[in-house]
């Protein structure tokens, strides 16, 4: 079953920065995971677990690209928006899906009419970690050839910049001395995902989802309460 993605044209401002996710891999854990059988995938929850950074979770997508990988970051700021908008969207899915059966519909897409904020979303390209900031994100009623409805949370995509040289070049200026400054240039390299996206076949399993992402949470405040019982 071919799912499908969406490539709107944006006005974003890009994040040119590339992220050496490596250097922060060894501290980053799996907190739990959760199966989706539309996908035959199996997705991770992850978060820091050093006590002095704050309580962001991470949670993994699935990329049109299988050299590709995607994770999207939750901070404490994002999650009941986040969780919100889902839960709205949800209700109307189940909506739609009684509406569908009822009405024998197939092979049908549409998308659901919730505004979700923007996104922070890692994806992994020739053994480096990259990002984007102010992903758009959104979600997406689609019924196969079959008449199963799936329920579609999916991102815009995403590009980054890798600086891969700089070079600098001394410049000479004749006046009535002689005075001198440096030119920098940069050779930078464009990576790009073409999206992210996570497909689910009920209500059921995306408040299993829900409670995984609430539970991460949970983790990660305790372990940062942990972090406090050791005094300098």
């Amino acid at each position: 079953m071919v799912l499908p993605f969406y490539d709107m044209k944006k006005t974003l401002l890009i994040v040119f920065t590339t992220l050496l996710f490596s250097q922060a891999k060894a501290q980053m854990y799996l907190i739990d995971k959760i199966s989706l059988p539309a996908t035959n995938e199996v997705f991770g929850f992850y978060t820091d677990i050093n006590v002095e950074e704050n309580d962001c979770i991470y949670f993994d997508l699935q990329t049109p690209d299988p050299e590709q990988k995607a994770r999207a970051k939750l901070s404490s700021y994002d999650v009941n928006a986040f969780l919100s908008a889902l839960k709205k969207a949800t209700s109307i899915f189940v909506e739609w899906a009684q509406i569908a059966k009822k009405n024998n519909c197939k092979l049908l897409s549409k998308q659901i009419p919730v505004s979700f904020n923007d996104l922070t979303i890692f994806f992994f390209q020739n053994n480096k970690w990259f990002f984007e900031e102010g992903v758009d994100m959104r979600s997406l009623f689609f019924v196969d050839d079959i008449g199963n409805c799936h329920f579609i949370l999916q991102s815009d995509y995403m590009t980054s910049q890798e600086t891969i040289a700089e070079t600098s070049s001394r410049i000479l200026t004749f006046t009535t001395t002689l005075l001198g400054g440096y030119s920098n240039s940069q050779l930078s390299l464009a990576r790009y995902c073409s999206g992210s996206s996570l497909t689910f076949n009920s209500k059921d399993e995306i408040d299993e989802f829900i409670n995984k992402i609430n539970a991460t949470i949970d983790w990660k405040e305790q372990n940062i309460n942990n972090g406090k019982l050791f005094k300098k």
